[in-house]
């Protein structure tokens, strides 16, 4: 009997072994030569109504591995943007494929307009695109965009994407991917800042450039910050990690590289006026320093930083209260978080909160030897 019961259990194990074997696999595999790859896609108000898509995309079929893969555009439109991709998707033989997606460009007449049909769109139907990186078109047409050249990857959607993942070294925009973005872009009281593409003249070719970001305001393009701005901007937010700062000592210009700046804020309220203390803690690493001159002593060069980085924050905040009359800062979220009593003080009228606040900032600069972070850095000279 148990000869017998043993038989059968090898059998069994043998049978579920076998199932396990034809059932391996991906049951959703495609060969290439079946879709259709899509590097990234913009969007623009089409004049005549509607909307206007770009996809580049990207053949990977044929060729060896070291062969660079070919991009090529498809432009439709249509009055929903639904079937404008229904529309692109007839104009190729094999199926639009999202999953290696890395770009979406929203050209500058829409983002005026509004941008949230098309966000509707990509959150119903569109879920691996939730990844990719969201820009502005800084002027013109996203469609523009995808027609510049390049330097790294000759596919844009994909030099936009090295761009934006190396964007903390240069700290001159706000590089966001959508699903970051969107619970600010569909808030009526939230500001959202989103990075800026546009072209630039090198050595006789338009080549693109990113820096600055676009202000929107829900989901419409408010304003936009040139690169000095948002840096300010980032700094105020506690998410700046590098920038090069020029000081002008009035003979010849230095400069430093700010590294890990950190914010801590405070708020309280003066009768029914809201009071926000900001400390802005900032390491910085000397690049040039003229000989002799401000940074003769690092007593002298911490000062000048310090003057400086107060006078682009105080600019930047004026700027925000006085001429967009919104909270580019995360301030409003942070008190959600942090203070919600406060909050809910000011919560139904929070622009005009934040337009008549007091704000006072100050700015605590320290030489460091490494570029770790103010709060772990050595003081030079220690």
């Amino acid at each position: 009997m148990c000869v017998w019961m043993t038989i059968r259990r090898r059998f069994g194990m043998a049978a579920l072994c076998l199932s396990l074997m034809l059932c391996a696999g991906c049951w959703n595999y495609q060969e290439i030569s079946d879709v259709t790859f899509i590097a990234g896609a913009g969007v623009d108000a089409d004049p005549a109504g509607g909307y206007i898509l770009t996809l580049e995309t990207v053949d990977f079929s044929g060729g060896d591995a070291g062969t660079t893969p070919k991009s090529s555009l498809i432009t439709t439109s249509a009055p929903t943007i639904a079937q404008a991709v229904e529309n692109a998707e007839r104009s190729v033989s094999a199926r639009l494929y999202w999953n290696h997606a890395s770009t979406f460009v929203i050209g500058e007449s829409l983002a005026e307009e509004n941008i949230m049909p098309v966000l509707d769109f990509i959150m119903h139907n569109l879920d691996t695109a939730m990844n990719v990186w969201l820009l502005a078109a800084e002027s013109g047409t996203a469609q523009s965009v995808f027609g510049l050249k390049t330097r790294g990857s000759a596919i844009v959607s994909y030099a936009l994407r090295d761009i934006m993942q190396d964007n903390p070294h240069f700290g001159q925009t706000i590089p966001q991917r959508l699903f970051e973005a969107l619970p600010g872009l569909k808030s009526s009281d939230r500001a959202v800042l989103t990075a800026l593409v546009s072209q630039v003249n090198q050595n006789g070719e338009d080549t693109i450039s990113v820096s600055g970001c676009a202000v929107m305001r829900g989901a419409r393009r408010l304003s936009t910050l040139d690169g000095d701005q948002t840096a300010a901007a980032l700094a105020l937010q506690g998410r700046l990690s590098r920038r090069v700062l020029e000081i002008n000592t009035g003979e010849e210009m230095a400069a430093v590289q700010l590294l890990g700046v950190e914010r801590s804020l405070a708020a309280s309220t003066q009768g029914e006026r809201l009071r926000l203390e900001i400390r802005v803690d900032a390491g910085y690493a000397p690049i040039q320093i003229p000989v002799g001159g401000v940074g003769h002593t690092e007593k002298s060069l911490t000062a000048r930083v310090e003057e400086a980085v107060h006078e682009e924050l105080t600019e930047i905040i004026n700027h925000a209260q006085t001429n967009l009359g919104c909270d580019i800062f995360g301030v409003g979220a942070y008190l959600q978080a942090h203070n919600p009593e406060l909050w809910e003080l000011y919560a139904g009228t929070w622009d005009a909160a934040f337009s008549w606040a007091e704000i006072s900032v100050t700015v605590n600069a320290r030489m460091v030897r490494d570029s770790t972070g103010p709060g772990t850095m050595e003081a030079a000279g220690s």
